[in-house]
C-alpha cells in the first residue's frame, strides 16, 4: 500500500512500508530488497536484529527457496517482483546493464523542456504526499493520532542513521508518558526533565538522567551500542536531536501536539508554512538543536501528511487544502 521511505544507513532498505497481504489486515514495518532469495542468509539478516521489523523479503531476480526468518524467529513473507532490466538492490555494485538503463532514463528526462521537468517533479511531489497522507489514513482508526505523530517526529529526529533508534525509544518512552510527566511539573522544568528522560531511555545519559523517585516512569534503557555515532556531525549527534526534541515536547505538553500544530496549517497556506517550522525548529543559545533542514524533514514527511489524513477522516476541506497548499 506504501512503499516506505528508502533508508540511506544501516539495515533494511526501505522504512515503515505498509503492506496487506489478500484477505489481512495492513501491516507496517520494513522492507528487505534482494537480487536473490538467498541474499537474506548470505548478507546476515537472519542474526541481525535491526531486521527483526521487516514485514516483507522482496526478490527481483532468483527466487529460489522462499523461507525468510528473522533474528526473532518471526517468518516473513518473500515476494517475486520480475524486473524487465536487471536493476541493483541498495548496496549492489553496478553493473553495464544497470548503467545503461540508467543513462536512458536520464536521457528522456534531459530532453523535456524545464516546464515540462518541473511539472512533472511537481506532480510526482504531490503524489508522494498523498501516498504518505493515505499510509496514515490506514493506521489513524487503529492507534492514537496523537501517538502516530510524535513516533513519526521522533522517527524523522534520527536523520538517516539513527531512524530506527528513535522509533525504538519512541516505542519504549510514548507520548503519553512524557505528556504525564511534564504536566505533572512547572512550566520551566518541563523541558529539562524530557530530555532527562529521553536520554535515559537511550541509554544515551548518565547518573544525572536516571530517574530517582519512585513514582517516575520505570522504562529499561536501551543498549548504547543501538545507536550509530562514528563519523557522526556534532549537529546530528541524538543527544543534540534528543535536547531539541524535549524543547518542541514541552511546548506542546498543555494543548497535546496536533491542536497547535493544526491551527499553524490551516493559517500557514500562504506564508509557506513558516509558522508551523517554527514550531519545530529549536536554537539554544545560538545553537540549532532542530534546525530548518530537519524541522523541513519533520514538517513535510511527518506532521502535514498526517494532519492531511487526519482532515480526510473527519471532513475538514480546509485542513487538507492548506497540507497540500503549504
Amino acid at each position: 500500500l506504501y512503499a516506505g521511505r528508502l533508508n540511506g544507513g544501516p539495515g533494511p532498505d526501505f522504512k515503515d512500508a505498509l503492506v496487506q497481504a489478500e484477505g489481512s489486515a495492513p501491516t507496517r514495518g520494513d522492507v528487505e530488497v534482494h537480487r536473490q532469495a538467498s541474499g537474506w542468509e548470505g548478507h546476515g539478516h537472519h542474526l541481525d536484529p535491526r531486521y527483526n521489523n521487516v514485514v516483507l523479503h522482496l526478490v527481483y531476480g532468483d527466487i529460489g527457496r522462499k523461507d525468510t526468518y528473522r533474528q526473532d524467529g518471526q517468518r516473513v513473507p518473500v515476494a517475486h517482483l520480475p524486473m524487465p532490466m536487471p536493476m541493483n538492490a541498495p548496496g549492489d555494485n553496478e553493473g553495464p546493464a544497470e548503467a545503461a538503463w540508467a543513462a536512458e532514463k536520464l536521457a528522456y528526462w534531459r530532453a523535456l523542456p524545464a516546464a515540462e521537468r518541473e511539472g512533472a517533479l511537481a506532480q510526482a511531489g504531490e503524489e508522494r504526499f498523498l501516498l504518505k497522507s493515505a499510509a496514515f489514513l490506514l493506521t489513524l482508526p487503529h492507534e492514537d493520532p496523537e501517538e502516530a505523530l510524535y513516533r513519526g517526529l521522533m522517527e524523522a529526529l534520527g536523520y538517516s542513521r539513527n531512524r530506527l533508534p528513535f522509533l525504538e525509544l519512541a516505542h519504549r518512552l510514548p507520548w503519553g508518558t512524557l505528556r504525564t510527566k511534564a504536566l505533572a511539573l512547572a512550566t520551566k522544568d518541563r523541558a529539562a526533565a524530557i530530555e532527562a528522560l529521553l536520554l535515559h531511555a537511550s541509554g544515551l545519559g548518565d547518573d544525572s538522567t536516571r530517574p530517582a523517585r519512585p513514582d517516575s516512569p520505570e522504562v529499561k534503557p536501551m543498549a548504547p551500542s543501538s545507536w550509530c555515532l562514528a563519523g557522526m556531525r556534532p549537529a546530528n549527534h541524538p543527544r543534540r536531536r534528543m535536547a531539541g526534541a524535549a524543547q518542541v515536547f514541552a511546548r506542546a505538553a498543555e494543548a497535546g501536539l496536533i491542536p497547535p500544530l493544526r491551527a499553524l496549517a490551516k493559517e500557514g497556506k500562504e506564508g509557506r508554512g513558516k509558522a508551523l517550522l517554527g514550531a519545530m525548529t529549536v536554537t539554544q543559545k545560538g545553537i540549532a538543536l532542530i534546525g530548518h533542514h530537519r524541522a523541513l524533514d519533520m514538517a513535510v514527511n511527518v506532521a502535514l501528511p498526517l494532519l492531511h489524513a487526519l482532515a480526510a477522516q473527519e471532513g475538514d476541506a480546509p485542513l487538507s487544502q492548506a497540507c497540500l497548499g503549504i
